[in-house]
């Protein structure tokens, strides 16, 4: 195995092993409520369409960024996951939090979990950022 290859599997399985470890902890807190984990956002997140909270959907483009990367399209993978981690970023701009159709649960802040996920995202798109600059160096200095 190349030392690219053995890189690049290191870095998708702790990429994949932070966003696991992301949804076993608190992701949300509130003021009377108890605090969610980043599995209950995962799961529940979706209605983020009807709230018009699009952090969620950094999920889906996440999980495309490491199929791109794993079959070596890094430029892609590097626009999937930059677009993951701009989309997650929007967390902050989130105020409330829907338990049910009676009305949101203010937020009073975001968990270790939301952070260690943003990681999982930034180690992502950091290494096929890497990885698509070589390739493009290597398409305009072919040896």
């Amino acid at each position: 195995m190349s030392a690219l290859a053995s890189y690049k599997q290191s870095v998708l399985i702790v990429s994949c092993a932070l966003y696991l470890v992301s949804l076993c902890l608190p992701a949300l807190h509130f003021a009377e409520q108890a605090s969610l984990a980043g599995y209950s956002l995962l799961l529940w997140g979706w209605w983020g369409v009807v709230t018009l909270d699009p952090a969620w959907f950094a999920n889906p483009l996440f999980i495309i960024a490491l199929v791109h990367c794993y079959l070596k399209g890094y430029k892609r993978a590097a626009i999937y996951s930059g677009g993951a981690l701009v989309l997650a970023l929007s967390s902050f701009k989130a105020k409330q939090w829907f338990f049910n159709e009676g009305g949101g649960t203010p937020i009073t802040g975001l968990g270790v979990g939301f952070y260690i996920w943003i990681v999982a995202i930034i180690v992502l798109l950091t290494f096929n950022l890497v990885l698509a600059r070589q390739a493009h160096k290597k398409a305009d200095h072919p040896r």
